[in-house]
């Protein structure tokens, strides 16, 4: 299946399948990986882009992180062990 690199920073890779219908993430450190689809990969969509606009304003809590703290904070949820 073909697939669309979103994301590929030092500590995660995340992978996107079928427009978005599915999501594959890895942490390259820990070599943990996990896998949403359906109506949890939309919400996991809005909740990246979300997560993407906070990071760029200055105003926003998330400004002064790091993008891989921002990313840890959708992903780990959903790495397994």
């Amino acid at each position: 299946m073909n697939f669309v690199v979103v994301e590929n920073t030092d500590k995660y890779l995340v992978k996107s399948f079928g427009n978005g219908f599915a999501y594959e993430f890895k942490n390259k450190q820990t070599n943990q990986s996990g896998f949403v689809q359906g109506e949890d990969a939309l919400q996991w969509a809005e909740d990246y882009h979300s997560m993407d606009s906070a990071h760029a304003n200055p105003d926003s809590v998330w400004y002064d992180k790091s993008w891989n703290y921002c990313l840890s904070e959708l992903i780990e949820d959903y790495l397994g062990d």
